[in-house]
């Protein structure tokens, strides 16, 4: 990254859009704390995730990698899986809602993750990331592997979920020019590590 500045604001959606190679998916991971920095910072509310503390920090912003992992088990358990970590459970009639707008039906859950595809996994793992809250979500190629009638379904839904809390943000990693004038109020493009 080259003396990149960049600040998000609440309730925006904003689009990254350039060619392979050019630092998009490296500034995903510096904003989710993954990677360090050699020098600049990262704020959360003009907060350093240093003083948040890391945990507390990436409970509020969530990355979600194109080629995401998921547990061996059913799409159930992976949804539930966050959730035992806090001895609670996921909201059952909240996920079968966001299944419906993608046009699948409640016996989803019940499908083995190890026999899903890349598309039917990265819907899996925007449902586990939504369904925790975050303040951010950090998109990198979310809907890559989905034919254009999911892509659609997904688009709608992400929105939808943002648009339920003015406080939620959206940074969205994308080689699909039109998806990115579809959901985001900026479109910035980056070329070998600069925006």
């Amino acid at each position: 990254l080259d003396s990149v500045d960049l600040e998000i604001a609440a309730g925006e959606c904003v689009a990254i859009f350039g060619p392979s190679g050019s630092g998009k998916t490296l500034l995903l991971r510096a904003l989710a704390w993954l990677d360090p920095l050699d020098e600049g910072d990262v704020f959360l509310r003009h907060v350093s995730p240093r003083k948040i503390g890391v945990a507390n920090y990436r409970c509020d912003v969530i990355y979600l990698h194109q080629r995401c992992w998921l547990p061996e088990g059913t799409v159930q358990d992976a949804l539930d899986q966050p959730w035992k970590l806090i001895y609670n459970s996921f909201n059952v009639p909240r996920i079968a809602q966001w299944l419906k707008t993608l046009g699948r039906d409640e016996s989803f859950l019940q499908q083995a993750t190890s026999d899903l595809s890349g598309g039917e996994r990265q819907l899996v793992a925007i449902l586990r990331a939504m369904q925790l809250s975050p303040d951010i979500l950090l998109l990198d190629e979310p809907t890559s592997a989905l034919d254009n009638q999911a892509k659609a379904a997904c688009e709608r839904l992400i929105d939808a979920w943002r648009n339920e809390d003015e406080l939620r943000a959206i940074v969205l990693v994308t080689h699909d020019r039109e998806q990115a004038e579809r959901l985001a109020e900026r479109i910035l493009t980056m070329n070998q590590g600069r925006l």
